[in-house]
């Protein structure tokens, strides 16, 4: 299975997220649903895109 996002770009769109005024318009232009964001922000928010690249 490919994967359609790499990590960093994960990490780009958790914070659209918390920025934008409605979590649902970045679902909707991304194409993931909400419990794919939830997953993500379980495993990745506590990253920042510089630690995604040293690991």
């Amino acid at each position: 299975m490919k994967k359609r996002y790499s990590e960093e770009q994960i990490v780009q769109i958790l914070r659209e997220a918390d920025a934008a005024l409605t979590k649902a318009e970045v679902w909707r232009k991304y194409g993931i649903s909400e419990w794919t964001c939830y997953r993500w922000k379980k495993k990745y928010a506590v990253l920042e895109v510089s630690q995604l690249q040293e690991a």
